[in-house]
């Protein structure tokens, strides 16, 4: 289940083979491994391309709250292989921070052509050392920081030139999927649905999940297509637990949660070791 740089289901082309504009917006996530804990930070840069080079702005927004940082980047993409490397940081508003440092890093990966789904995916992981702030002293710093995978993504015929908005914290995927950053939602309807699936590459992860205590699904099998439940949550506070039964081919055992109420979709990561459980807090007002 945890992201890959090969998804062997699209098409992977060499970029210079169909002379694709990568001018535009693109949007997508981070996904930060810490002591097996998955932290979810959302994502927005507008890329300038030339030939092999490209440059341009990215704006990440932790999930959640209203902190978020600029960098300005740039880097190469060439027969289907990309970099990004972090010039300089822009701007840093962290006013909800519960961090210490933050990291600023440079990426590499694969450029993926999905032209059944009109889909360009940069499908990245991060490499070499990282520049770390530290939010106290305001200070800089070399070093290594914990494993961060991102991905984004644009339509594959068309191009967006719309301007990063600096002034924005705010991102949401055209379909409306909020991110859950602190593992506590506010809603004000009982009926929900909730989808429990793989959002990067099975890997053989089976899970119990649990709402209030009671077994939901035993034995669940996390899969891209995924399952969704019908529930009916009760007043007040509701606590969503997915238990690991295995941590299938590379540890920890991680699922995505969905949760689709009321026209809006409510998603986060959770992960545990074989054994262990991660729970999302539901408060129904």
């Amino acid at each position: 289940m945890k992201q890959s740089l090969y998804l062997i289901l699209f098409i992977l082309t060499p970029l210079i083979s169909f002379g694709q504009d990568l001018n535009g917006k693109w949007t997508g996530n981070d996904t930060h491994d810490i002591g097996g804990r998955m932290f979810t930070f959302n994502k927005e840069a507008t890329i300038k391309h030339n030939g092999n080079k490209i440059s341009g702005k990215m704006l990440v927004v932790e999930a959640g709250t209203k902190n978020h940082f600029i960098t300005q980047f740039s880097g190469t993409i060439k027969n289907g292989k990309v970099k990004i490397d972090m010039d300089k940081v822009l701007k840093i508003d962290y006013p909800e921070t519960t961090w210490s440092v933050l990291c600023f890093r440079n990426f590499k990966g694969e450029l993926i052509v999905d032209e059944i789904n009109n889909r360009l995916t940069m499908d990245l992981k991060d490499y070499g050392s990282a520049l770390i702030y530290d939010l106290y002293s305001k200070t800089y710093s070399d070093g290594q920081c914990h494993p961060t995978f991102t991905k984004l993504t644009k339509e594959y015929r068309g191009t967006d030139n719309q301007s990063l908005a600096e002034s924005s914290v705010t991102i949401k995927p055209k379909n409306e999927i909020i991110q859950v950053g602190k593992k506590e939602i506010k809603l004000s309807t009982k009926k929900v649905q909730i989808k429990v699936w793989d959002r990067y590459d099975e890997d053989g992860d089976v899970v119990n999940l649990y709402l209030n205590g009671k077994i939901l699904f035993p034995d669940l099998e996390v899969t891209k297509k995924g399952e969704i439940l019908d529930v009916e949550l009760q007043s007040d506070e509701n606590v969503i637990e997915v238990e690991a039964l295995n941590e299938g081919k590379v540890s920890p055992n991680t699922s995505a949660i969905r949760i689709f109420v009321d026209g809006q979709e409510y998603e986060i990561l959770l992960s545990a070791k074989k054994g262990g459980r991660d729970s999302l807090k539901i408060i129904v007002n």
